[in-house]
């Protein structure tokens, strides 16, 4: 049987994450579509998933796997760049949009 990750949450294994896919799943989709709109609204400026967290008023802990989905399915990208979080004073990743036909 095949996930539908990235396309809905899923957890590792049993217990915890399988648990926290199922409480998320209700509002995966609205989260996704609210960090998607973020990062668009932010350019090449981008964000870190504590930035985002804080600017939509999310836990880090939803908005992070949000984060992977989109890049899972190409809408979101690692810009190369880091900037530090101001929680633990360590460097993260800046996401930023993929535009829709940049490529072609």
């Amino acid at each position: 049987m095949s996930s539908p990750y990235p396309n809905e949450p899923h957890g590792r294994g049993t217990g915890s994450s399988v648990r926290a896919a199922i409480e998320i799943a209700p509002i995966a989709r609205t989260v996704r579509a609210k960090v998607e709109r973020e990062l668009i609204a932010l350019g090449a400026y981008g964000g870190t998933a504590e930035e985002l967290s804080s600017r939509l008023r999310y836990p880090r802990v939803t908005v992070q796997p949000r984060v992977s989905e989109l890049v899972a399915i190409g809408r979101v990208r690692n810009s190369g760049k880091r900037r530090r979080n101001p929680s633990s004073g360590k460097s993260a990743a800046v996401w930023v949009a993929v535009e829709v036909g940049a490529d072609g």
